[in-house]
């Protein structure tokens, strides 16, 4: 089957008790990540307590869109959400088995300036990053569990700003943390464990500033790997 569209609703649309399973659409529509189980475009869209699984292509794609998910699980999709020029709210929500040979992340979030927030989730295994963000302002990921990415755990990309990861575990990636020098990161009360490099900045053509407090680095192969670019503080 194809896919649910939620195109330019005039009110917040809710979805509850939902359980979607191998669908996809044409991976050539007008939005990215068009193949998607849901597409939103220029709506706001909710969804609690549901299941969506085997997406052929992905989950959900939202573009210039708001979404807020709690309670929902994913899993056996190429990729479970990407969001473009819109606010995210996550909690509670499950994210495991995403993309093996395609290289996609688990959450892959875009040009979001709007507070976001990501909270009591768990990601878990695929063959890129767990969590990728590129040019996100404003963003609280605390107490979640990020391990087992071929990549990075969470990848802070190119102008990001205002970027918080609070209480979070971080376990069994190659890199557990991989932030562009280009970005502004606060790093409180985290746990990098068991990866191969745990903190890594990463070259940009800018210089940002990222400071680590009360975070405990533990059995990574190198646990901080600095930049001669970028501002590091880890205390």
């Amino acid at each position: 089957w194809g896919a649910i569209l939620i195109d330019h609703a005039s009110d917040a649309i809710a979805m509850n008790y939902a359980s979607i399973t191998r669908g996809s659409n044409d991976p050539s529509g007008p939005i990215p990540d068009a193949g998607s189980m849901i597409q939103v475009s220029t709506s706001n869209f909710n969804m609690y307590d549901s299941h969506m699984s085997y997406g052929t292509i992905g989950a959900v794609a939202a573009w210039m869109s708001s979404i807020h998910f709690e309670r929902v699980y994913f899993d056996h999709c190429q990729w479970m959400i990407g969001v473009h020029f819109g606010k995210t709210v996550l909690r509670s929500c499950r994210f495991s088995h995403g993309s093996t040979t395609d290289e996609k992340d688990l959450v892959d979030i875009e040009w979001a300036t709007d507070s976001s927030e990501v909270s009591y989730c768990m990601f878990y295994g695929c063959d890129s990053d767990d969590f990728d963000i590129d040019a996100v302002q404003n963003l609280i990921f605390k107490h979640n569990v990020v391990v087992n990415a071929a990549d990075k755990g969470i990848s802070i990309g190119a102008s990001c700003s205002n970027i918080n990861l609070i209480n979070n575990i971080f376990s069994e990636c190659t890199i557990g943390i991989g932030i562009k020098t280009s970005c502004s990161a606060l790093l409180y009360n985290n746990l990098v464990l068991r990866n191969n490099e745990g903190l890594k900045l990463i070259n940009d053509s800018e210089i940002g500033e990222t400071y680590a407090y009360n975070t405990v680095f533990y059995q990574n192969t190198f646990n901080v790997v600095p930049s001669h670019i970028g501002i590091l503080s880890v205390e």
